[in-house]
């Protein structure tokens, strides 16, 4: 029997153009088989570490379209 479950994949931090630091956090749905491994199985989600909602622009860039701000990834 799968059970399929959200799970937090990673975490890092961006910034924005006035300096402001933030945490992105990257959800996705899995499925946990018998063996107890997890298997990734749908599309990926970003939100902040508040929960606000992220669009992911590209791999370094992040948008908050409910405060229409740009955050960076800290190398």
């Amino acid at each position: 029997m799968e059970n399929r479950e959200t799970r937090q994949i990673n975490e890092f931090k961006v910034v924005d153009d006035r300096g402001n630091e933030y945490t992105v956090v990257e959800y996705q749905v899995g499925t946990e088989k018998a063996s107890l491994k997890w298997i990734k199985a749908g599309p990926t989600w970003f939100c902040l570490s508040d929960g606000t909602a992220v669009d992911k622009v590209d791999d370094n860039t992040f948008k908050v379209s409910t405060i229409d701000r740009v955050l960076h990834r800290q190398p």
